[in-house]
């Protein structure tokens, strides 16, 4: 059903009745309640119209979901203190926005030209190597940016990989391309949060081409710095490989009798859980899962599973949001299992 900015409508769950102010998403509406003077947020679902029947409408409708089509650049802030003072390359910036309870849902993303030179690019966001869900191609001028579209927060966990080719317009014409890839991880990406240029507020912000000049410039490659990083993967290669044999004796102990996983149904956990109210057994479960992921990870285990069943989903949104932050997890995934179904989150940690 199509609901529209001015529509007059009844509340399913209270009977009040009010009119639809503004769109906040997809299937979420602010409806202005004139008995209470009041807004609230509701939902599509919560909704009755009630002009069905009349034959005008002064309602300003809301368009539904079109076909993506690249939007175009922002206009360049007249004031902008970046124009001269600094030459910072081509820049990715996330801008993060939330929800009422100032939670991340999602990001928009920029692409950001902070040199003294126009340039031609094409860039692709893929989740899981599949083809691009995101593809730009399109010119940007010096000192400006590009909206590129959005990306879900939980997409995070999705292996996002990031490819971007730009070309320099001269007045000899474009230079050759030059490329960047970048795949994103979660345990790095909340670190690098920084203010954007020409957006002028704090983003996840990363480099993608630090000067066009000098990048599009290919220099060679030396044989001793090629055995230096020969030598130096080896090393990191044989460590990891070691990592267990350097366990004091009580930690190879502990190492041989861990379980890699662990079942957070609540009546797992203690012995008197109809006592617990829904926080009291969250709490519980979430303290029983730090406990077990710090040990994991200190113990050098490679790949754990946490059992938090379906339910409503709260307990499986808490543990998500704590694999993406921690610096130690590399992947995780909630796909169907043989063995837990679609109730475990297998994670794999770092060595």
């Amino acid at each position: 059903m199509l609901f529209a900015v001015g529509t007059k409508v009844r509340l399913k769950n209270t009977g009040d009745e009010g009119v639809i102010t503004e769109r906040l998403s997809d299937d979420m509406f602010k409806v202005y309640l004139p008995e209470m003077d009041m807004d609230i947020p509701t939902f599509e679902s919560n909704l009755i119209r009630l002009d069905k029947s009349s034959g005008k409408s002064n309602a300003h409708f809301v368009k539904g979901k079109q076909a993506v089509v690249p939007p175009k650049p922002l206009p360049i802030p007249i004031d902008t203190q970046y124009t001269l003072l600094s030459n910072q390359g081509m820049l990715l910036a996330f801008d993060p926005q939330y929800d009422t309870e100032k939670i991340i849902t999602h990001f928009n993303i920029y692409l950001i030209n902070a040199t003294h030179s126009a340039v031609l690019f094409s860039f692709d966001l893929n989740f899981n190597d599949q083809p691009p869900t995101i593809k730009v191609n399109a010119k940007l001028e010096q000192v400006s940016l590009y909206p590129l579209g959005t990306m879900q927060y939980q997409q995070l966990n999705d292996a996002p990989t990031i490819q971007l080719s730009c070309w320099r317009i001269t007045t000899q014409g474009t230079e050759s391309e030059i490329k960047k890839i970048l795949r994103l991880k979660p345990k790095t990406f909340f670190s690098t949060i920084l203010t954007a240029p020409l957006l002028n507020k704090p983003t996840y912000l990363f480099s993608l081409i630090r000067d066009l000049k000098q990048e599009n410039v290919e220099k060679p490659k030396k044989e001793s710095e090629d055995l230096v990083l020969y030598t130096k993967k080896n090393i990191a290669k044989n460590n990891k490989s070691l990592k267990h044999n350097t366990l004091k004796p009580h930690e190879v102990k502990e190492y041989a009798e861990f379980i890699p996983e662990i079942d957070l149904h609540i009546e797992q956990l203690v012995t008197n859980a109809v006592k617990l109210d829904k926080a009291d057994i969250l709490r519980t479960q979430l303290k029983h899962f730090d406990f077990f992921l710090e040990k994991a990870v200190r113990l050098g285990v490679e790949k754990i599973f946490i059992i938090h069943g379906v339910g409503t989903g709260k307990l499986k949104e808490s543990i998500t949001n704590r694999l993406i932050r921690h610096p130690y997890v590399s992947t995780f995934k909630n796909e169907y299992h043989p063995r837990y179904g679609w109730g475990a989150t297998e994670a794999t940690l770092e060595a």
